[in-house]
């Protein structure tokens, strides 16, 4: 009983210690398409990503508030002109909490120099803590948030 090293063995050793494998080429095409794929799943998800940015920016407006005991006073500062529509003030005092656009009691566009009085529904006593924030609605941008103590009528 001998040792067979079968009929291909002086080429299968020669071909074993000086040639590369036969599977190097299919290696690489296989790295090759597997970053394909990674890169186009990373691109499905990322394109939709990018172009959902929102290019418009709120409309600036540098509002000011002051409150009474009666009613809450907010002045366009400065900045640019908003469709009345577009503005939701927050008023905040003791148990109650109101939302009120301002085309409600403001006619047109809220421009610079243009100020609004809203009713504060009940009144507030003296000293009493009134919180105001002045929102654009459309973007959600907040243009004034404050807390203002209630001075006299």
């Amino acid at each position: 009983m001998g040792l067979s090293l079968g009929p291909r063995w002086p080429y299968s050793l020669y071909r074993s210690q000086n040639q590369a494998p036969d599977r190097a080429q299919s290696e690489v095409v296989g790295v090759v398409l597997l970053v394909a794929l990674i890169v186009s799943v990373v691109a499905v998800f990322a394109v939709p990503a990018i172009l959902d940015v929102d290019t418009d920016p709120a409309p600036f407006v540098g509002a000011e508030v002051s409150a009474t005991t009666e009613h809450v006073t907010v002045v366009h500062g400065g900045g640019d002109a908003v469709p009345s529509r577009d503005i939701v003030v927050v008023l905040r005092y003791g148990d109650t909490a109101d939302r009120v656009r301002l085309d409600g009691a403001h006619a047109g566009p809220f421009v610079p120099g243009d100020a609004v009085t809203l009713p504060l529904d009940p009144p507030v006593p003296f000293g009493s803590l009134v919180r105001v924030q002045v929102v654009h609605a459309p973007t959600g941008t907040s243009y004034v948030s404050d807390a203002v103590v209630a001075q006299g009528a």
